[in-house]
């Protein structure tokens, strides 16, 4: 057992007596990992970030029953990760994505049926054991959907006029959730063709997405960063931003070669502002589409939105009408004179929102 194992071990004993300092340690060392398992099978950002609390939450709760024999750390806290996915799956109605995730989990724990928390969701699963053939057929389409509009976004992020550098930062960024200032720290002197094997590699393990979906998304970063950075790159400000490197080979520069500021605060807002730059670039293409599963998905939000804001307002005496706070959401009561609303509930989403927002 090497050293960085028993210094874990002892953080495990640590946290499972009790100790919140050697818990925060354990989530530092796994937080990254927990939110791209589950990043890559929710819906949106801002159910990811609720079921990484509610997975982190569970850990600390159920950390005395972990067995060290059974499963490591990681593997436990994927696993509570899977248990909260399987009750927001339960929650939306995607039974597909249930069942699959259940056949993934079981298949790596064997014992894992007798366990009560996936005991209960699998009995359920089994009561929709007999659903018709109509059925079936709409649920297989709805994934098939659901991986279509995954991989339509990664081909028009990744095979756009984005420069490399701004795609890698984007890549680590969003993908795989690495703050600016970690990225500046640990991967700026590590040359470009590294950090594309490296994101590739990284986004394949944490995503569980297939290999044959994937990787032709890579496929013109991987061509561009064996070019010189002039043929590579053709929007003409960024060569004209780097003009040192045109000759380069760009799988042979780093992130370093590429930042405009002196600190590291200036090289981690260098790092948002090329990240954000994919985005703006992204968008402007999704806007352009004229027909696919990405156009599809964005036309039914729109209309979700208008469904959303087809709500009957109730004024309070002498309020215009057509007044509306341009700073909230949801309407909501805020004392005398402001617009008040009555919201229908809110329904678990059964489409994914972008990975972009």
């Amino acid at each position: 057992m090497g050293e960085t194992d028993v210094n874990e071990v002892r953080l495990i004993e640590r946290a499972r007596r009790g100790d919140r300092e050697a818990f925060d340690k354990l989530y530092a060392d796994y937080e990254r990992q927990v939110y791209g398992f589950i990043r890559a099978r929710a819906y949106d950002d801002a159910d990811t970030q609720e079921l990484a609390q509610q997975t982190w939450l569970a850990v600390w709760q159920k950390l005395p029953t972990y067995h060290q024999v059974r499963r490591n750390f990681r593997s436990f806290a994927k696993y509570w990760a899977s248990i909260m996915l399987l009750r927001y799956y339960e929650a939306c109605g995607r039974q597909r994505r249930m069942e699959l995730l259940c056949s993934e989990l079981v298949a790596r724990f064997p014992d894992l049926e007798r366990e009560e928390e996936i005991g209960e969701v699998i009995a359920r699963l089994t009561a929709h054991a007999n659903r018709s053939a109509e059925e079936e057929l709409l649920v297989n389409e709805n994934e098939m959907d659901l991986a279509a509009v995954y991989k339509d976004l990664l081909l028009l992020t990744f095979n756009g006029s984005s420069p490399p550098h701004q795609l890698l930062a984007f890549g680590f960024a969003k993908l795989l959730a690495w703050a600016p200032r970690k990225i500046v720290a640990e991967l700026s002197e590590v040359f470009v063709k590294e950090l594309e094997q490296q994101l590739e590699t990284d986004y394949l393990n944490i995503s569980h997405l297939p290999a044959d979906q994937v990787q032709p998304c890579f496929k013109k970063l991987r061509e561009q960063i064996d070019q010189p950075f002039c043929t590579a790159v053709t929007d003409l400000k960024t060569r004209k931003t780097y003009t040192h490197l045109l000759d380069r080979l760009v799988g042979t520069t780093t992130l370093r070669d590429y930042y405009t500021g002196k600190t590291a605060e200036q090289h981690a807002a260098d790092v948002t502002q090329w990240w954000d730059a994919v985005k703006r670039r992204v968008w402007s293409a999704v806007q352009g589409l004229t027909q696919g599963p990405l156009l599809d998905l964005l036309q039914k939000k729109s209309e979700d939105r208008l469904r959303e804001k087809a709500i009957t307002p109730v004024y309070t005496s002498g309020e215009h009408k057509d007044e509306w706070p341009s700073n909230q959401r949801t309407p909501r009561s805020a004392g005398t004179g402001r617009l008040l609303c009555r919201a229908p509930a809110r329904r678990p989403r059964t489409r994914p929102r972008s990975t972009l927002r």
